[in-house]
């Protein structure tokens, strides 16, 4: 079997000559280079879902290294593997500290890249050295640009540096101006990113450039699908099932923990157009799982490999929070918490074509620019059902549960003791103590400035129970409907499940009442939930101590 890694790794030649754990992608780069009346081509994806390892693979592809390629999807086609000069860029590695470091590394990249395809070029600017390179090149150049826009994002993510940003910008567009003047020299155009910058030329300039950002066939293209994971991880999963100490009563109930706590990321919907030809294989699990969509859900690549990496592997947050990211964190701090986390959150298309990310401040933020820089960073997602206006939610436990916790510091006393709340809810809800849960959430709430709380409106509170639990890394629903109607909040964990009634200035025995005169623990007669805990919670908010003040428990 294939050694697993611990740590992503950008090198396709050093994944297979060291025959580490490689999901076959290869399929999706024939696709884009096997078509030769289209070959200008971008995407953007957030960070750490493999750009850097599918540009690496199209590197080792367009050299001619077939003999790398023997048992993946390309190396059965009839594609010839001719070399070709390639110009491969990673734009993540350039110098930002100042304005004349960006340049000098600037120049010194583009020098390597001559030096490497045995081409020797004046020093000058970025942009004429850039096409004094295209034009030594010859006439079947291959560019691979990868992270395009990360000097930008970078700079913007520390305040103050501005002006730097725009002197990088001017710069750019000198260099990128050289792609149109010898678009006719260039073979194959690839070019990744986090955000699509509508300001940078590149995209008003190469009239050619297919975004396949959004397209259907190229959905799955980053991350793994339900069925990549079960198909290249099953001895791993067989490995986690066989500890003496696994809560998982079958593989199924496994598979599902999983998906919940990492899967769900999705980058098309169903009326999105298509360049490239759906793959029907990728979406033989999808019907298995839900949600009713053609568009296939994937995992992020790195958290799943975190996870099958531990030795005595748990649920955790594997999502750091670098460069962009936090930015689109603290940008989202403009914008009432409460709107983020109650879903589906709706942004117009038009905001993802003109995003422009050097305009964004926290004191001109709209709505529409935190999402559409949310869904970028991959804090949001898309359902993948809608059409016209994009109907965005977290993707999984993992990111709701991160990007809720970071949050919620905004509108805390003490960020210490709202971590600590959280952490210990965490346990409370996974074992079921209900008392210890109830005592964690009333230190959460009394935590909160008066000024996030709206005294008449029970909605304020279910919100904020909501994201106590969702912060608590805990599969949480509110609103869930039922038959007979909608339960405020729906909680389940491994072996627990929680439907939870709200009251505002009202009892717990109301609340428990209403629970049985509606049938919700009907709701539970299903084959999922053989085997758990069900708890009947009715918990009472007083709008005057802006707290609980009383609550009721069954258990079934």
């Amino acid at each position: 079997m294939p050694r697993l890694i611990t740590t992503t790794k950008y090198d396709f030649a050093q994944l297979i000559e060291n025959n580490w754990l490689y999901v076959d992608k290869t399929e999706y780069a024939w696709r884009l280079i096997s078509n030769p009346a289209r070959t200008f081509f971008f995407c953007s994806r957030p960070r750490r879902f493999g750009k850097s390892l599918f540009v690496s693979t199209l590197e080792c592809i367009f050299e001619g290294r077939k003999d790398l390629f023997n048992n993946l999807y390309i190396g059965s086609t009839d594609y010839d593997f001719k070399p070709y000069p390639v110009i491969h860029f990673d734009f993540s590695d350039l110098e930002l500290t100042s304005y004349e470091d960006f340049r000098a590394s600037l120049q010194h990249a583009i020098m390597s890249q001559a030096e490497r395809n045995g081409i020797q070029i004046r020093f000058s600017t970025p942009g004429i050295m850039f096409d004094d390179l295209l034009t030594a090149a010859g006439s079947e150049a291959v560019v691979l640009i990868d992270e395009f826009d990360a000097p930008i994002t970078h700079t913007l993510s520390h305040t103050g540096r501005e002006e730097l940003a725009e002197k990088i910008l001017q710069t750019f567009s000198a260099f990128y101006s050289k792609l149109k003047s010898n678009e006719g020299k260039i073979r194959f155009l690839f070019i990744t990113g986090i955000t699509k910058l509508a300001n940078m030329s590149i995209f008003s300039q190469l009239n050619n450039l297919i975004d396949v950002s959004m397209d259907q066939g190229f959905a799955a293209a980053f991350g793994y699908t339900q069925q990549e994971l079960e198909r290249s991880f099953s001895e791993e999963i067989d490995r986690k099932l066989a500890l003496p100490d696994c809560p998982f009563a079958s593989r199924q109930d496994f598979l599902s923990a999983l998906r919940t706590y990492y899967d769900g990321y999705r980058f098309s919907n169903n009326d999105a157009p298509s360049f490239l030809p759906a793959q029907d294989e990728l979406h033989e699990l999808e019907n298995s799982y839900g949600p009713a969509s053609k568009i296939p859900s994937v995992y992020n690549p790195v958290s799943i490999g975190m996870y099958f990496s531990q030795d005595n592997p748990s649920f955790s947050n594997w999502w750091d929070e670098t460069g962009v990211s936090t930015l689109a964190v603290e940008l989202a701090r403009s914008v009432n918490l409460l709107n983020i986390v109650e879903e589906p959150a709706v942004a117009p298309l038009s905001a993802f074509k003109t995003f422009n990310l050097s305009s964004i401040t926290s004191a001109n933020i709209s709505r529409n620019g935190v999402l559409t820089l949310l869904y970028y960073t991959g804090y949001l997602t898309q359902d993948g059902t809608s059409t016209g206006p994009l109907r965005l939610k977290f993707p999984n436990t993992e990111i709701a549960s991160s990007f809720t916790e970071s949050l919620v510091a905004r509108y805390a006393s003490s960020t210490d003791s709202v971590q600590t709340a959280i952490e210990a809810g965490r346990k409370a809800l996974k074992d079921g103590n209900t008392a210890a849960f109830i005592e964690q959430l009333r230190n959460y709430l009394s935590s909160f400035s008066y000024e996030l709380f709206d005294s008449d409106r029970e909605r304020q509170y279910q919100l904020l129970f909501l994201s106590f639990c969702v912060a608590a890394g805990l599969k949480a629903e509110g609103e869930k409907h039922t038959a007979k109607g909608r339960i405020d909040v729906y909680v389940e964990s491994i072996r627990h499940v929680y439907i939870i009634e709200l009251k505002l200035n009202g009892s717990a025995d109301e609340a428990i009442t209403q629970i049985h005169d509606k049938g919700y623990p009907e709701f539970l007669n299903a084959p999922w939930s053989n085997g758990k805990t069900v708890h009947l919670l009715g918990i009472s908010f007083s709008s005057q101590n802006r707290n609980i003040t009383d609550w009721k428990e069954e258990l079934q």
